[in-house]
């Protein structure tokens, strides 16, 4: 290090009233850093900053003062010694946010001599940033979940089947789909009333969640008391084994309704694999998907209800409304 060059430095900076007089009337934390690691000149906001006065810092090695700072410091020197440059980059000090700008100062030799290091404070601006991430992911979440069930909404489940239909489509990807019915909701409602009836929904659906590992099936409010769910990489068979559990973790709530034959709450259930059906085209395969999982629906309920089953084949009648 050039001692003559520093020691300029150090007077420069004391006896150049111009000089002196915007470093320390800048609105930035400023410091200037040998290569030894060592504050040999800081603003006002730098001791604001680093909580003690001039006196207490100049001298002292960054390393003493911050763990992160003091490694800083050592990549900032040897990138420019290597004839790079430093990018800006953000550090948390005492509780605070600063966004970092390095700069080099050579000797009259063109040699790196020290650095001049800015601290711009973004406490405000990244806790600004913070809040509005929190409210665009609760907008977000509320966009694309049921409000009462906390599940995904209609927009939700039918986004997740045409990224699965067309999945299938390209390299037949196996995947099933699931619709769920609360067994004579409406007589519960009647029976219970709807603020009970809404909570009923809402334990219906998170005893259907407790079957799901790492997301897959995907569980949806499909409308009113129906449910639906998708599950990858599944046929018919893993698909109606999921949905048999969730019928059985329903019926283990064992939520009382004076009008089912068995006395609590139960739930019915159609499923249906997309390679059981041939994939004519988007559009009709997604619509062929929700008639086969609804039809075995309607087939369960005609078993007796508290009962799953898988697509089979359509009945005459349900043909005729395709």
């Amino acid at each position: 290090m050039d001692i003559e060059f520093m020691t300029d430095m150090r007077s420069a900076l004391k006896e150049n009233i111009d000089l002196t007089s915007v470093y320390e009337k800048l609105p930035i934390a400023l410091c200037v850093i040998d290569r030894e690691g060592r504050l040999i000149a800081v603003n006002e906001l730098h001791t604001v900053l680093a909580g003690r006065d001039a006196n207490g810092l100049i001298g002292v090695k960054v390393a003493d003062l911050h763990d992160e700072g003091g490694r800083n410091i050592i990549r900032d020197f040897q990138l420019f010694d290597a004839g790079m440059t430093v990018p800006n980059h953000e550090i948390e000090i005492r509780g605070r946010h600063y966004m970092v700008s390095v700069s080099p100062l050579h000797d009259p030799n063109g040699s790196l001599a020290a650095i001049s290091v800015a601290h711009f404070d973004i406490t405000e601006k990244k806790a600004t940033e913070r809040k509005v991430a929190r409210i665009n992911r609760k907008l977000s979440f509320l966009s694309s979940h049921d409000y009462l069930t906390r599940l995904g909404n209609r927009r939700a489940f039918d986004a997740l089947l045409d990224q699965k239909v067309r999945e299938f489509i390209a390299d037949r990807r196996c995947f099933a789909l699931m619709l769920f019915d609360i067994d004579r909701f409406k007589a519960y409602n009647d029976s219970y009333g709807h603020q009970n009836g809404d909570a009923c929904l809402q334990r219906v659906a998170k005893s259907m969640t407790k079957v799901a590992r790492k997301g897959d099936p995907a569980f949806f409010r499909y409308g009113g008391e129906e449910f639906a769910a998708l599950i990858s990489d599944a046929d018919q068979d893993i698909a109606w084994k999921i949905a048999d559990r969730v019928r059985a973790k329903v019926k283990e709530l064992a939520i009382p309704h004076c009008r089912s034959p068995l006395g609590i709450v139960t739930v019915s259930g159609g499923v249906v694999g997309a390679c059981c059906l041939p994939p004519p085209n988007e559009a009709d395969f997604t619509r062929e998907l929700l008639f086969a999982a609804d039809h075995a629906l309607y087939q369960a309920k005609m078993a007796g209800r508290d009962n799953i089953q898988r697509f089979a084949r359509r009945s005459q009648v349900f043909a005729e409304t395709l």
